[in-house]
């Protein structure tokens, strides 16, 4: 609901909330998932142009896993 509300150009059926990893993300424009499907999917979150992440404190540990998985993702190419 955010979304259609603050980018009105965004239709609904181009949003998935992926709740396993074997959704494809191919046909949306807008992909809700949780950090943790974030690692397994990385190969496909790295064709979206623009990565928003909620709760970025979840990303402090250097050592984890998830920090090592999703920087190199949101940082600026």
């Amino acid at each position: 609901q955010e979304i259609g509300k603050n980018i009105p150009f965004i239709q609904r059926d181009q949003i998935a909330v992926i709740k396993n990893g074997r959704e494809s993300t191919a046909k949306h424009r807008v992909v809700i998932v949780s950090y943790d499907l974030c690692i397994r999917m990385a190969p496909q979150l790295q064709s979206f142009k623009v990565i928003v992440v909620d709760e970025s404190h979840m990303l402090k540990n250097n050592k984890a896993k998830r920090t090592q998985t999703i920087v190199p993702l949101i940082k600026v190419r």
